[in-house]
């Protein structure tokens, strides 16, 4: 196996010959050149045969013009490019070769692809001739480069609405405009790259763009316009004047660029119906791209609202605890495509698992990887008694999802004993990102397991990114829901069954790729004669300053089309209307924006109120009476009181018989009562300790983070899952 270095270990037969053609008077720059050759690593057709698996198809990862180009293994396990150019015409080659050699040479710049290593090797090669064996010539050129694991940037173009956020269609867009302004204005004699197209742009593991295909360029001495017959460039990123005149000047790249960043604004389509357009119609049409990406951007991603316990209050009347209730909610969009979303590094963390159980497991995995879009990461992790990396980020591109696909295909079966080892690596990964991508990128963890392994239950675990836990098997379920409260993720189970495993694992993939607002904060704040009595908000952080006249709550991510519910308790006095100011703000791939203030107010008549304003909201009498049920549970699970048929009738008698049970909608308290009859099927088993319960412990964590869980089947997931477009939400009912 080889390896690529400055030492130039490796030696070809053949020796490079440069082109006198090429030189210049320019003595510093002919001693700048002779020390980067000398530097050049060489390598011969064996050693690229080897690495290439003898250039495999398999391994080929794009052909053009003048060669085919392969992805090869470095025995240090790094993967790097390597073109091989085509032998037609041996002079036509030779000059094709050093033309683009000299060109990499030269450049040194972070947008700008990095040669590392190149072939020049002549062998003698038997063949029949006339009946008689000969041995001839063969030459073999090749060229290698840093590998660029997200391919050209023709595989990412698409409409403005779908595929790549803006930020990183930004990002390629600057970084091209970088690489071709060092052409340009790097050197003494600027270098015209002539081939600037989407094929010719790669992009890294990070998306940053890098130029390639340097074997048109030319480079151009104190008259920087000519003419020219050679062909040149390709159709479509031709300018008018070389069309016409074949002149070439710094223009042929600008017009080239020009083209390249109208595809990545808009895509192929909406490039082909500008051509044909007068100016102005052009301009109105990029105007409009501008005013289309304002207007997503000036759209709120996050709503609130608010109800109180009633219209009106008599003006007499006092209330310590007056309940409102607040909504937040992500509305959702028309087209899954259309939505701004923050891209996600998701970190799988895999426990090893019987052989019978890693058949859905595999399964399971290939849903998410499926599911993840290019702009998204994914990373591996598998653990035992340690942890091992399987698979570093990568984004979700085809080459990507294949090498996920391949990776889950090697599992092999074992027994996970240690969910720390896990959970910490997969935090290392998280935190080794640039600290751009961790500002810019939602970081989770997915932990599978069938592990019982409880020793973590007394362990301080890294609350840094959320960690969604899946537990299959004989999972110890209090662990389960520990990792996820502490980490601010739920905990679903999973039974293995082809259907349930689809309808999980979508689910939970379906939710972290619609986040399109974190960082959410609602704030409160009491008026004169009102105070802050206490703030419901489940698992979710709320602060209450001490003088009760301010507070806030805190949200880490909402999912387009869900809704988060809350109860603010508030001290109301004798004749206050006014209660409390409502506001707060997001963080989404648009930057920072801020809620509008929302006044709420209550009706105070003196005498002669209708009964329908005095009566309870049914919206906050279903809320109050969701937020019971969750209570008295919690409360059981907390004493690891035994369930028992007695215990679990009582606790719904006391919720159901409640006043604000008896004001809630029917539709609500029957399916918190479905979902007290699902607890009670387990209230036969004898000695059993509610934390054991995977189907309780996994509904607390629905209904804490108000977020969908898998409680086993996906019946019994219905809540909390995501509106869909057009689906009203007004009475503030569970989605189902």
């Amino acid at each position: 196996m080889a390896s690529i270095g400055s030492d130039g270990a490796q030696q070809t037969q053949g020796e490079l010959q440069i082109s006198s053609s090429s030189t210049t008077s320019n003595s510093s720059r002919d001693s700048d050149m002779a020390s980067k050759l000398q530097k050049a690593t060489s390598l011969t057709i064996q050693v690229l045969q080897e690495i290439t698996d003898d250039f495999s198809e398999e391994r080929k990862i794009g052909q053009g013009a003048y060669g085919k180009v392969y992805v090869a293994k470095l025995e240090n396990g790094e993967d790097i490019a390597v073109k091989i150019l085509y032998n037609n015409t041996p002079e036509i080659d030779d000059v094709q070769f050093q033309r683009e050699f000299q060109n990499l040479m030269r450049l040194e710049h972070h947008n700008i692809v990095k040669l590392v290593g190149y072939c020049y090797d002549t062998q003698r090669q038997p063949m029949q001739y006339m009946g008689k064996t000969i041995f001839a010539e063969r030459t073999y050129r090749a060229l290698c480069f840093d590998y660029m694991q997200n391919g050209s940037l023709q595989k990412h173009i698409t409409a403005e609405c779908d595929g790549l956020d803006w930020r990183t269609r930004f990002k390629i867009i600057k970084g091209t405009c970088e690489g071709l302004k060092h052409l340009h204005e790097g050197f003494e004699e600027p270098i015209y790259h002539l081939d600037l197209k989407p094929d010719n742009i790669l992009l890294d593991k990070n998306m940053v763009p890098k130029l390639a295909d340097f074997g048109l360029s030319k480079l151009f001495g104190d008259q920087q316009t000519m003419t020219t017959h050679t062909p040149v460039g390709t159709i479509g990123y031709l300018p008018m004047e070389f069309l016409h005149g074949n002149i070439v000047s710094n223009k042929f790249d600008i017009f080239s660029l020009g083209v390249v960043m109208i595809k990545i604004i808009a895509g192929d389509e909406a490039y082909s119906r500008s051509v044909e357009m007068h100016r102005g119609d052009f301009l109105d049409l990029a105007l409009s791209w501008s005013a289309s990406s304002h207007s997503r951007m000036n759209e709120d991603l996050v709503n609130l609202r608010a109800l109180t316990r009633s219209e009106a209050i008599l003006y007499a009347e006092k209330s310590s605890k007056f309940p409102v209730l607040v909504t937040v909610t992500a509305p959702p969009w028309r087209h899954a495509e259309e939505i701004p979303r923050t891209s996600v590094d998701l970190v799988v963390v895999l426990g090893k698992i019987n052989w019978l159980s890693a058949y859905y497991l595999e399964k399971a995995m290939m849903i998410v990887i499926d599911n993840l879009g290019p702009n998204d990461r994914l990373s591996i992790v598998l653990f035992d008694s340690d942890a091992h990396r399987l698979m570093e980020l990568t984004y979700m591109s085809d080459r990507g999802q294949a090498e996920a696909r391949l990776k889950i295909n090697e599992l092999v079966d074992g027994r996970a004993t240690n969910i720390g080892a896990g959970l910490q690596e997969g935090d290392q990964i998280l935190r080794g990102r640039e600290v751009e991508e961790g500002d810019s990128r939602l970081g989770c963890i997915m932990l599978l397991t069938d592990s019982n392994d409880m020793s973590i239950l007394g362990q301080e675990i890294s609350t840094e990114y959320p960690v969604h836990t899946f537990g299959v098997d004989n999972h110890d379920p209090e662990t389960m829901k520990y990792i996820a409260d502490k980490t601010s993720g739920t905990y679903s189970f999973v039974k293995w069954d082809a259907e349930d495993v689809r309808d999980s694992f979508g689910l939970f993939i379906n939710g972290i790729t619609k986040v399109v607002a974190t960082s959410v904060k609602i704030t409160l704040r009491a008026h004169e004669g009102v105070a802050i009595s206490s703030i419901e908000s489940g698992c979710y952080v709320n602060r209450l300053n001490s003088d009760e006249m301010s507070g806030e709550i805190e949200i880490n991510d909402i999912y387009a089309g869900e809704r988060k519910n809350f109860i603010i308790y508030l001290a109301v006095k004798e004749g206050n209307n006014k209660l409390v100011t409502i506001g707060g703000g997001y963080q989404s791939i648009h930057g920072s924006k801020r809620l509008a203030d929302m006044d709420v107010f209550i009706l105070r008549p003196r005498s002669g109120c209708s009964p329908a304003k005095l009566a309870m909201h049914r919206d906050v009498a279903a809320e109050l009476a969701r937020l019971k049920l969750v209570k008295e549970l919690s409360i059981l699970v907390a004493r690891g009181q035994r369930l028992t048929f007695y215990n679990v009738d009582q606790l719904w008698d006391t919720v159901r018989l409640s006043e604000d049970s008896r004001n809630a909608d029917e539709e609500t308290m029957s399916r918190l009562g479905k979902c007290v009859a699902e607890i009670r099927k387990v209230a036969c088993l004898p000695d059993l300790n509610p934390k054991q319960v995977p189907y309780l412990m996994s509904w607390l964590s629905c209904h804490q983070w108000q977020r969908a869980t898998t409680k086993g089947l996906l019946y019994e997931s219905g809540a909390f899952t995501l509106a869909q477009p057009g689906v009203s939400h007004a009475d503030g009912k569970d989605s189902e």
